[in-house]
């Protein structure tokens, strides 16, 4: 006769506990990297996402600028062109491409209160500002909170050495956006 010892099920389940735990550790930590991973990685795609947006908006305003100064030529010569400068560049966008966080503003505004990812036009000044949200990768010369400053300004040769342009003595050469501070978008 040949015997078999036969072992409780609660004797399997002791033996087999610590083992189970260690495999629940061991997921738990994986999810957990992965986690963490997976939250670094949106947080960079975030800040790109910032960044490309705002290369897009200002590519498409230069074109915009481009298309206006080639129809004010056609229809009244270089001249035409002078009166773009400190103008809203927003203003030359078609509707359809305007971003949805624009907003004229009526007169200066602190720059602690202009809202984080938003383009605001200053008409005093003739400045579109793009306020930054993650400013920790940009790098610019602007004191106070992060942002970037653009202007409508004419190229022109100043003959007579006065600082600004004079129509009829000073030779034209169009308008351009141009960043009032130097900035650099840094890889997050």
């Amino acid at each position: 006769m040949h015997m078999t010892a036969i072992i409780p099920p609660r004797a399997l389940d002791r033996d087999r506990a610590p083992n189970r735990i260690g495999q629940l550790v061991i997921i738990f930590v994986l999810i957990l990297i992965f986690i963490v991973t997976a939250a670094r990685r949106i947080w960079e795609l975030r800040i790109v996402a910032e960044q490309t947006s705002v290369m897009h908006t200002v590519g498409a305003l230069h074109s915009a600028i481009g298309i206006q100064v080639m129809e004010r030529v056609l229809r009244g010569g270089l001249e035409g062109v002078a009166a773009m400068e400190h103008a809203n560049p927003m203003d030359y966008l078609d509707p359809e491409r305007m971003p949805g966080n624009y907003q004229q503003l009526d007169g200066p505004v602190p720059a602690e209160q202009l809202t984080p990812r938003r383009w605001y036009f200053e008409p005093q000044q003739g400045i579109l500002i793009y306020r930054v949200d993650n400013g920790d990768y940009l790098e610019t010369e602007l004191p106070g909170p992060p942002r970037i400053r653009f202007q409508l300004q004419l190229r022109y040769d100043d003959a007579n050495g006065n600082g600004h342009y004079d129509a009829g003595i000073d030779s034209l050469g169009g308008v351009g956006m141009v960043a009032l501070e130097p900035y650099r978008w840094l890889a997050p």
